[in-house]
């Protein structure tokens, strides 16, 4: 039997689009895998423990932009750059795009 969420074709994703509301598209759906598949979920006793530290710290929309980052380093360098400077969107598009700078 197959899993509802496989890829049988979009009318599963938009049935579950109008069963379960906005977000369940065959696009978003798509980018919640390849988020799960690209970021490292830690399974350890201490990141099970009950001080609560947020793993993925940037909003959803920040991680988006981020799939589109192929190179493994080069996608944490921009997430915790993001992070440490506060970057909008926006601000991470524009460092995406532009050159490194030379010191």
């Amino acid at each position: 039997m197959r899993s509802r969420f496989g890829s049988r074709g979009g009318g599963e994703i938009k049935d579950l689009t109008a069963e379960f509301g906005r977000g369940l598209s065959e696009r978003n759906l798509e980018q919640m895998r390849r988020f799960y598949t690209g970021w490292p979920i830690s399974q350890t006793p201490s990141a099970k423990s009950s001080i609560y530290t947020p793993r993925f710290p940037l909003p959803w929309s920040h991680y988006v932009r981020l799939l589109s980052v192929e190179n493994p380093e080069a996608r944490a360098f921009y997430e915790a750059e993001a992070l440490r400077g506060g970057w909008s969107v926006r601000q991470l598009d524009r460092q995406r795009c532009s050159p490194p700078s030379i010191a």
